[in-house]
C-alpha cells in the first residue's frame, strides 16, 4: 500500500497517458497484491514444512512417525488455517481472504496517508480473526466467507464510486 500511494510517484500519470482507465488500474493492482500475498502464504507453508522436517530429523526415532508433520498442521490453528489440508471450506475462505486483502490494498493505495491508518488496523484484526479458527469448523468458515464476499462487493462499489468521481472531475 505504501508503494501505491507514494508521493511523487508518476505511475498514475503514466498509466493515464497510456489510456488505461482507473478501473483497470485498480484490477491490475489488485491482481498484483493477490499474487504477492499468495507468495507470502506459499513461503510461510514451505518454511513450516522445512522447519518441521529439520525438527523431525533431529528427533529420536521412536518419537516420530510418517504423519508427524501432518498432525502438526492439524493441531495448530494457524498452520491449519494456512494449509487447511482437506477442508474445502477453509480453502474457499483463504481464496476470498486473498481477494479481499489484495483489493483492499489496491483501494486504499490511492488514498491519502492519514485516511489509511484505521483501515490498516481493521485489516490486521481481520487477518488475526481469520487464522484463529480450530480445524473442522466449517460453519464459521462459511460465515466468514460470506462476510468476505460482502467485503468484495463493498470494495468494488467503493472503487466504482471513486472512478465516477474522478471521471466527473476530469
Amino acid at each position: 500500500m505504501w508503494a501505491e500511494g507514494e508521493k511523487g510517484s508518476q505511475w498514475e500519470y503514466t498509466l493515464c497517458r497510456l489510456g488505461i482507465s482507473r478501473e483497470r488500474v485498480f484490477f491490475l493492482w489488485s491482481g498484483y497484491n493477490v499474487c504477492c500475498f499468495f507468495l507470502l502464504f506459499a513461503v510461510e507453508i514451505l518454511l513450516a514444512i522445512g522447519g518441521g522436517q529439520l525438527y523431525l530429523e533431529r528427533m529420536e526415532v521412536g518419537n516420530r512417525s510418517a504423519q508427524s508433520l501432518f498432525l502438526a498442521f492439524w493441531r495448530n490453528d494457524f498452520l491449519h488455517s494456512l494449509l487447511p489440508l482437506t477442508e474445502g471450506s477453509r480453502w474457499v475462505r483463504n481464496g476470498l481472504l486473498l481477494a479481499v486483502v489484495g483489493m483492499g490494498i489496491a483501494y486504499l493505495g490511492s488514498e491519502e496517508q492519514w485516511n489509511r491508518k484505521l483501515p490498516l488496523l481493521w485489516g490486521n484484526i481481520l487477518m488475526m480473526g481469520m487464522f484463529s479458527d480450530a480445524a473442522m469448523n466449517g460453519k464459521w468458515d462459511l460465515v466468514k466467507s460470506g462476510l468476505l464476499l460482502i467485503g468484495i462487493v463493498l470494495l468494488l462499489a467503493g472503487e466504482r464510486r471513486k472512478y465516477r468521481e474522478k471521471r466527473e472531475e476530469g
